[in-house]
């Protein structure tokens, strides 16, 4: 029986991180939405999002939040246990991680230009 879920391998620039319990894989780069009449819908709108991958890394002597936040258009990949591979590209780190020194955690949203399926 293949595998279905489970293990991810996390790279961004070429540096592979040490996950901790959470992969959040945002590969849209459209969301719809539908527009409402007095009388029901009467259609829908698209609009264009940024695609994104959002992981929890467990924190070393190795990982730099500095580095971390100095990537700009970076390639981040996401190799599922199923396969699958999503691959983000022109990646920025969006927003201000919060790093918890007691578990030793940190999440942190790259969010990119485009994302490919493989």
């Amino acid at each position: 029986m293949a595998a279905i879920a489970g293990r991810v391998e996390f790279i961004a620039d070429g540096v592979r991180y040490q996950l901790g319990e959470s992969v959040t894989i945002r590969p849209f780069q459209s969301s719809k939405e539908i527009i409402n009449g007095v009388n029901g819908p009467i259609g829908h709108k698209v609009t264009g999002v940024a695609p994104s991958i959002e992981v929890e890394i467990g924190t070393t002597s190795d990982t730099l939040m500095k580095t971390l936040e100095a990537l700009e258009d970076a390639t981040v990949t996401a190799k599922c246990a199923n396969g699958l591979q999503y691959v983000l590209k022109g990646a920025i780190v969006e927003g201000e991680p919060d790093v918890n020194p007691v578990d030793g955690k940190v999440t942190i949203t790259f969010r990119g230009t485009i994302m490919d399926e493989v």
